[in-house]
C-alpha cells in the first residue's frame, strides 16, 4: 500500500542500532558463555556461600534454585540433569541462544529481522500467563523438594525448612 510503513524486517540499521545488538549479543554469549565454563567442583568455600536471601531464610528453594546447575547441565547437553533441577532453565536457555543469534546477525547484516517492538507488546500481553504457570511451577518444584524428591535443594540445617518437610514429607511405611 502506497504511504504504509515498510516492515521492520526490510529496514536497514543505523550504526548505533548496530553497535547496540553488535554488544547485546556479545553480553548473552558472554553470560552463556560464562555459565557453559562453570567449573563441574567448584570449591567447597563457593559451594557454602548463601546466594539466595529466600532459601537463606527459610531454608527453601526459591522458584529459581537450581537454575544455574540447570542451565549449566543444558550447555552442557544434560537436558535430564537440568530438566531435574530447574525445568525453567531450558526455555531459558534457548531464548537467550535464539536472541543472541538474532542479535548478532542483524547486526552484522545492518538489517532489522526481527521487530523487536512487536515482540515486546506481545510479551507483555502474556506476563500475566507467564506469571501464573512460574508460580504453578514454583509449586510444584517446592513440593518436590518437601517431599524429599529433591532434597537437595533444602536446607535442613534451617529450622523452617526442617519444620516444613516434617510435617509434609511422606510418611515412612
Amino acid at each position: 500500500m502506497p504511504g504504509s510503513p515498510e516492515p521492520s524486517s526490510n529496514l536497514s540499521l543505523r550504526s548505533d542500532q548496530r553497535k547496540f545488538r553488535a554488544i547485546l549479543a556479545s553480553v548473552l554469549v558472554a553470560l552463556l558463555a560464562g555459565v557453559a565454563l562453570l567449573p563441574l567442583a567448584s570449591p567447597p568455600s563457593l559451594l557454602s556461600l548463601q546466594t539466595c536471601a529466600f532459601k537463606g531464610v527459610t531454608g527453601l528453594p526459591c522458584p529459581l534454585c537450581g537454575g544455574t546447575r540447570a542451565a549449566h547441565a543444558v550447555l552442557r547437553g544434560d537436558l535430564a540433569r537440568a530438566m531435574y533441577l530447574n525445568v525453567v532453565a531450558l526455555p531459558v536457555v534457548a531464548a537467550l541462544v535464539v536472541g543472541a543469534m538474532l542479535l548478532g546477525y542483524e547486526a552484522l547484516c545492518g538489517r532489522a529481522t526481527v521487530d523487536w517492538n512487536m515482540f515486546a507488546r506481545r510479551l507483555r500481553s502474556i506476563i500475566p500467563i507467564l506469571i501464573a504457570a512460574f508460580c504453578f511451577y514454583w509449586l510444584v518444584h517446592l513440593t518436590g523438594a518437601v517431599r524429599g524428591l529433591k532434597s537437595e535443594l533444602v536446607d535442613l540445617h534451617n529450622p523452617i525448612a526442617r519444620a516444613i518437610c516434617e510435617r509434609f514429607s511422606a510418611p515412612e511405611q
